[in-house]
């Protein structure tokens, strides 16, 4: 650390700061701006090492060095940012490794996202409650959003625009990329630094309002140790492997090409209502474009002799004031989900049983698998192959485009969801197709470990259901704990074969009815699992009478959800393991929001054992271990050859601890594997 002594022997307890940079961390060279303001007493100190000339005077202004700035944050007892887990910090230690603070970070946009997990709902209900009083609220292309400008309309204090009018000068001028970042950000400018401090002030006000929020200071620190571990994670990446991508990518489109080959065998052109239209001058016209040559007997209007016949394209008459519809002979795609329906209803009678939001017959994987008809099976298979490419190399958040020197860094909101799951994008890794899968296998080996390491992939062992029989042991003394502990699938003694004699089904269609039942499905969806037909009042009464068949053979689930609903009903929120407060959306909703909670909070809590209890046998995150990839409860990590089975068994036990932390009812447990690959690993 540089010599020198702080700015002030008073060290403020709470200090909120923000910088401004020349780019993002990977290019950037320096740190333009730090502000750093007290929380308590309203001090602000403005740094730079650079300064200005006033045009009057030609005094020269200057700032705080950029060192003193930093050395009070390191000496303050909690430093506040937005975002600075992702960016602040890790920019700052770019330029100045010795930066290491001392005291608590906390990060407003890991606590926004916390506390206001519903932000898009909440957005929405501010906007009508504001506009029954006359009132505005945020634009709307900020609903949702936890970013410093979003919130700075929330709170009614302007965040500043610098960054905006710098980039449409750029833009204006031609400049793109690199060069428009150097543009914007490549020099300090006094106008960088004023609008440096106005997002300290922003910040500054938003962190006074997440602290009337109520949060427990379990689930805040939770968070922000979380969020740290799945930032390495960003930064460290997956490695992939491009040439085995884009061999995959071939076979799929190869076999996509012949799909098509037979779809349009199958299916074959017709014509498509466009537009309804009024002549507005009488006129023939010679079809040359259907390829169509007639012979039409010809007679002289005078004399009344037959003439020489036409021959030629067949021709059309329009009279002046006549209505016709205009039609246009269209190939199928199969690609299209109307141009499915409608082959499926017109040619095969099908009738479909549920529908888009806008009114459209709804057409997918599932849909098609259960469809007798000749051509499903093939139309299934082109949108598994279509979802497949456009996962792998055609998508928007396909694999391919998102590789970075080999490796892919998705992004992940530590708290996407509002039961506290973690959500996934640029691009969405969760969405990776298990081994079982079609092609699952091909994908998941696309993602592989590093020369001279191993992936281990670690899994919680039937996470819901524990879940579930913990919550229930306050109306069972246990028992359903011991089934799901405790029952063979051999003697007929586990909770799946249970479920089937309740239910009157085979195993398999009970275990899936079951996890549709936990996760909050509609009772058609139910009596589709049990293979009901007929109309959707049918297939409807069925799910209902299923449903009821089930809570009656667990009267201890049926007392559960009642006791949830009606303290989600009373409260409009539930109380998480940790203390958070959940948001339900509905009634219905208030069982399985309280599961998948509790199920991502133990994994949270895991996940942070797990890290430090590797650090404490002396591994080095980033050197002997990384985190790769958190997909609800599972971990991949890449870890040294000689490591994998320390790692894999001190994962497998940070689950079990993460239930004795939280005092769970339920034990919890965990496995492991190690590979080459992710096929190899989950």
């Amino acid at each position: 650390m540089p010599e020198g002594t702080p700015l002030s022997e008073h060290q403020p307890q709470t200090l909120v700061f923000d910088i401004e940079t020349d780019g993002l961390i990977p290019e950037m060279t320096m740190v333009h701006s730090l502000v750093v303001k007290d929380a308590n007493t309203g001090e602000v100190w403005s740094c730079s090492d650079n300064f200005w000339l006033d045009p009057e005077t030609n005094d020269e202004h200057t700032y705080v060095s950029v060192v003193s700035g930093l050395r009070l944050l390191m000496e303050a007892d909690v430093i506040v940012g937005h975002n600075i887990i992702d960016f602040d910090i890790p920019a700052i230690q770019k330029i100045y490794p010795w930066f290491k603070p001392r005291g608590i970070v906390r990060d407003t946009i890991v606590m926004s996202r916390l506390m206001y997990a519903d932000m898009r709902d909440a957005d929405f209900r501010q906007l009508d409650k504001r506009k029954r009083e006359g009132k505005l609220w945020i634009t709307p292309n900020l609903f949702g959003r936890h970013s410093l400008e979003s919130w700075g309309q929330r709170l009614g204090i302007w965040k500043g625009d610098y960054g905006d009018i710098r980039k449409k000068e750029g833009v204006k001028l031609g400049l793109k990329g690199e060069a428009l970042t150097a543009y914007v950000w490549g020099v300090w400018s006094r106008d960088m630094q004023d609008y440096c401090e106005q997002d300290v002030e922003v910040t500054a006000k938003l962190w006074h309002r997440l602290n009337s929020k109520g949060f427990s200071e379990e689930s805040i620190s939770l968070e922000h140790a979380v969020r740290a571990i799945v930032s390495r994670q960003e930064r460290h990446g997956f490695a992939f492997d491009e040439k085995k991508a884009a061999s995959l990518y071939a076979k799929l489109a190869g076999e996509k090409a012949s799909l098509e080959q037979q779809l349009s065998k199958e299916f074959a052109p017709w014509f498509r209502f466009e537009e309804e239209v009024e002549v507005t001058s009488a006129r023939s016209v010679k079809r040359t474009d259907l390829d169509v040559t007639v012979t039409i007997r010809r007679f002289s209007e005078k004399t009344g002799k037959e003439l020489a016949p036409y021959v030629g394209p067949v021709r059309e008459h329009y009279e002046l004031g006549a209505v016709y519809s205009k039609v246009k002979l269209k190939a199928f795609n199969p690609g299209s989900r109307q141009d499915i329906a409608n082959r499926l209803m017109t040619l095969y009678g099908w009738k479909p049983k549920e529908f888009t939001s806008d009114g459209n017959p709804k057409v997918d994987e599932e849909v098609l698998k259960g469809l007798k008809f000749p051509a499903a099976k093939t139309l299934f298979r082109y949108l598994l192959i279509q979802k497949r490419i456009g996962q792998l190399a055609e998508g928007k958040e396909a694999w391919l485009k998102h590789v970075r020197n080999g490796r892919i860094h998705g992004q992940v909101n530590t708290n996407g969801a509002v039961t506290g799951r973690m959500t996934h994008n640029k691009p969405n890794v969760a969405q990776t197709p298990s081994s079982r899968a079609p092609f699952g296998h091909e994908c998941r080996e696309l993602f592989y470990a590093s020369a001279g390491k191993l992936l281990v992939g670690c899994d919680a062992d039937a996470l819901e259901l524990r879940d579930l029989a913990g919550y229930m042991a306050a109306y069972d003394n246990g028992a359903y704990i011991k089934t799901v502990l405790e029952g063979k699938k051999e003697d007929g003694t586990d909770m799946h074969t249970q479920n089937a004699k309740a239910l009157g089904c085979d195993r398999d269609t009970a275990k899936t009815w079951f996890y549709a039942f936990i996760y909050g499905s509609g009772d058609f969806n139910l009596g589709c699992i049990l293979g009901v037909t007929g109309s959707k009042q049918k297939v409807t009464a069925a799910g209902r009478a299923a449903r009821s068949r089930f809570l009656k053979a667990l009267p201890a689930l049926s007392k559960l959800i009642e006791a949830v609903k009606k303290k989600a009903l009373k409260q409009g929120y539930l109380k998480g393991l940790d203390g958070r407060l959940l948001f339900v959306r509905s009634e219905h909703a208030a069982l399985n929001t309280l599961l998948q909670s509790a199920g991502a909070i133990q994994m949270k809590r895991a996940l942070v054992i797990l890290d430090n209890q590797l650090q404490e046998l002396g591994l080095i995150p980033g050197v002997h271990y990384e985190f790769v990839a958190n997909v609800h409860d599972e971990w991949q990590i890449e870890v040294d050859e000689d490591k994998a089975d320390l790692v894999g068994r001190t994962a497998a036990n940070a689950i079990r601890l993460a239930g004795e932390y939280y005092n769970f009812r339920c034990q919890l447990a965990g496995n492991y594997d190690k590979g080459k690959n992710w096929a190899e690993t989950h």
